[in-house]
């Protein structure tokens, strides 16, 4: 297993407090910043520190983080959905080939060739949302417990990814997809 530090942290707890990061890009606008954080800057910045660490079952975690409720939600290159409260202890997990039936293997250079994410979950009315890379399904599942609420395959092309986190407006996800 290998150590997923979280450097961040304070990043993600400083927000939880201020404002929820329920999706990647932070806002329609696609901004991936929070403009209203101004507590860590450049005369801070080189002063934080690791506040604790998490084992990842994976080889390292595949996108930015969602935090929601003093909850981090990610996932791995191994295949691992993680909720994981904000001091490093594990809430739940699950291994999306179990669900999928997509089993694969690590990789050099190439990631798991199993069903795995590279999204960052979306959140939005105590689901989770976020696609296979390594297929054309996008996932809710329940944040409290990691169960599958309901999937929906966008495309049956056998070299299907979706690369993109979701969005969620105006009660549609929207996800993009795309194949070599």
């Amino acid at each position: 297993m290998k150590n997923f530090i979280i450097f961040n942290i304070l990043v993600a707890l400083v927000a939880s407090d201020v404002f929820e990061n329920n999706h990647w890009g932070h806002s329609l606008k696609n901004t991936n910043y929070f403009v209203e954080e101004n507590i860590i800057g450049r005369h801070n910045v080189g002063s934080l520190q690791i506040f604790c660490a998490f084992n990842l079952s994976g080889p390292w975690e595949t996108a930015e983080i969602t935090v929601k409720d003093d909850i981090m939600y990610f996932g791995d290159f191994g295949g691992y959905i993680y909720a994981v409260y904000v001091n490093c202890t594990l809430k739940w997990k699950i291994f999306l080939p179990n669900i999928t039936g997509k089993y694969g293997s690590l990789q050099p250079n190439l990631g798991y060739s199993g069903s795995m994410t590279r999204n960052s979950i979306a959140i939005k009315d105590g689901l989770g949302i976020f696609g296979d890379y390594n297929g054309g399904t996008i996932f809710a599942i329940n944040i409290d417990n990691g169960q599958v609420v309901w999937n929906k395959t966008i495309s049956y092309h056998p070299f299907a990814r979706i690369a993109q986190s979701a969005t969620i407006y105006n009660g549609r996800v929207i996800v993009g997809t795309a194949s070599v």
